[in-house]
């Protein structure tokens, strides 16, 4: 109690600057992790389009296929795999 009575107004503890520290830590960890979160969501978006895209391609195929009057449409799947 009497180490707390001696303490000038103004002076610095490795307490206090341990907390201020900590205490901006935790904002940048958020920013960091909302930019994180965005370029992931991105790239997930970006491999749903690839997806669509190699999805509408196959039917494409598909459909040709069987305007073109295959008769049993083994060569299709055969294709496809």
């Amino acid at each position: 109690m009497i180490k707390n009575m001696n303490h000038k107004v103004g002076e610095d503890d490795d307490k206090t600057k341990s907390v201020n520290q900590t205490s901006s830590m935790p904002t940048t960890r958020r920013k960091r992790s909302r930019e994180n979160m965005h370029d992931g969501m991105i790239e997930i978006a970006s491999s749903f389009k690839t997806m669509f895209e190699q999805s509408f391609e196959q039917v494409r195929f598909i459909s040709e296929r069987l305007v073109q009057g295959n008769e049993d449409g083994k060569d299709i799947a055969w294709e496809l795999k």
